[in-house]
């Protein structure tokens, strides 16, 4: 119980800290960060090192919450991951398409 209400303290307090206006969300900018960070090699690090720790981690054999909160954790790096993929063939197909319009022309 103890434990409970120091992790919603802490929640309380990184929330508050860490404002987003969540009006101001810009779809195009988001995909071109995808696009841009696919490809480097920072964030190709940040995955590996991120998903090997968190594969370690579940094969140690951890119990109740820990091993949910590391599913969490993974799906959500997998996710991130799969929409760079996303965004970058969106890319291609749309240049693919506006070189297919200027051909016919």
């Amino acid at each position: 119980m103890f434990k409970k209400i120091i992790i919603k303290i802490l929640l309380r307090l990184l929330d508050s800290s860490f404002v987003i206006d969540y009006k101001k969300i810009d779809a195009k900018a988001l995909e071109d960060w995808a696009f841009r960070s696919f490809d480097d090699l920072g964030w190709r690090s940040y995955y590996a090192y991120n998903d090997l720790k968190i594969l370690k981690t579940l094969g140690q054999g951890q119990e109740g919450m820990i091993y949910w909160i590391n599913i969490g954790r993974r799906l959500q790096l997998l996710y991130l991951f799969d929409e760079m993929r996303k965004s970058v063939e969106n890319k291609k197909s749309r240049k693919e398409k506006k070189q297919a319009e200027v051909e016919k022309k």
